[in-house]
């Protein structure tokens, strides 16, 4: 695990992996249930393997 800005993330690919930043700096090849604590959307938001959600919403960001 790694610790991030805001708290402890899994750093092994098939695990879930947490970045942070603005929205153009979203991880450019994300695999499924990926994390982005998106400054510009002021969420955190999953990939789904298509695209990046709103986790509450389900809403595409």
């Amino acid at each position: 695990m790694i610790l991030g800005g805001w708290g402890w993330i899994l750093g092994a690919r098939g695990n879930p992996m947490a970045t942070e930043g603005s929205s153009a700096n979203r991880p450019t090849a994300p695999v499924v249930n990926d994390r982005h604590l998106d400054y510009d959307c002021g969420r955190q938001i999953f990939w789904d393997g298509a695209t990046w959600r709103d986790p509450i919403t389900g809403a595409a960001v």
